[in-house]
């Protein structure tokens, strides 16, 4: 019957009234890169949340910085926008906190990937003292191909304070989450990566203490789980933490991924 609607045939024997793994058709093993720990339980749960009926306004700009200044971050604001794919999401966090003069307790944000220009506009966030904490999820998948490219770059730009924290997991959510000095708790989400994929997307801005609330619990159980750096390096050698991904890789593979990226820009500096 499958064969049939797609048009092809499973290279092995099916059955209707048989249930097929199909991962057994795979070997995970020969994917370059993957980690198919990455396939246990992560450790989180699957909640639910009753959404709170808003009205959202709407909102649609080409770049991120004129985006920015119809954005008011008051209480209760709720925004929604579709963008374009030229549209850099850092762009947007960095023109609400620097430009708007925004002092936040943290920010906090989970995505698939991020670009190098994103990097540089959360180094930026940083770097201005507006903010006090920042913390990035990105996913297995990202890591896996980027361990000799922008995780380096990650780690020299926003790993140089006790500041920073960045974890990896099998997570493709998109949130960011930031909280003001005066209490108001904010929830960004939606389809954008903090890159740019030269696709529209979709995503909302939400002044919610429950909201930010029931983000943040999902954020700190990944990185309870699957940090990479432990900022008490006497406690992280006594306990053998500092992790990638929670799966015993240890922090020799990413200070070999920084020594190599160093090589790398010496060799590219020589005549």
């Amino acid at each position: 019957m499958f064969e049939d609607a797609l048009g092809f045939e499973f290279p092995f024997e099916t059955d209707e009234e048989t249930s097929l793994d199909l991962f057994d058709a795979f070997d995970i093993e020969s994917l370059d890169g993957f980690n198919p720990d990455i396939l246990d339980n992560d450790g989180v749960e699957t909640r639910i949340m009753q959404p709170r009926i808003k009205t959202p306004v709407p909102i649609s700009f080409k770049f991120a910085r004129r985006m920015a200044e119809a954005i008011q971050l008051t209480q209760g604001a709720h925004y929604y926008g579709i963008v374009s794919g030229q549209f850099i999401f850092g762009d947007l966090l960095e023109s609400l906190i620097v430009d708007g003069q925004q002092h936040i307790k943290n920010m906090d944000i989970a995505t698939l990937s991020v670009s190098q220009d994103n990097v540089d506009s959360l180094r930026t966030i940083m770097d201005s003292g507006f903010c006090l904490r920042l913390s990035l999820i990105v996913s297995h998948y990202f890591f896996s191909h980027e361990r000799q490219s922008l995780i380096p770059y990650i780690y020299r730009e926003l790993g140089h304070t006790d500041d920073f924290q960045l974890s990896v997991a099998g997570s493709h959510c998109k949130i960011a989450c930031f909280e003001t000095f005066e209490g108001l708790k904010f929830t960004i989400h939606g389809s954008a990566n903090l890159r740019s994929s030269s696709n529209t997307e979709q995503f909302s801005i939400v002044e919610d203490p429950a909201f930010y609330d029931f983000n943040m619990e999902y954020i700190n159980t990944i990185h309870d789980h699957y940090k990479t750096i432990n900022h008490n390096i006497e406690a992280a050698k006594a306990l053998g933490l500092g992790t990638i991904a929670g799966r015993g890789k240890s922090w020799p593979r990413v200070q070999g991924s920084l020594k190599k990226a160093a090589q790398g820009e010496d060799q590219g500096s020589k005549p």
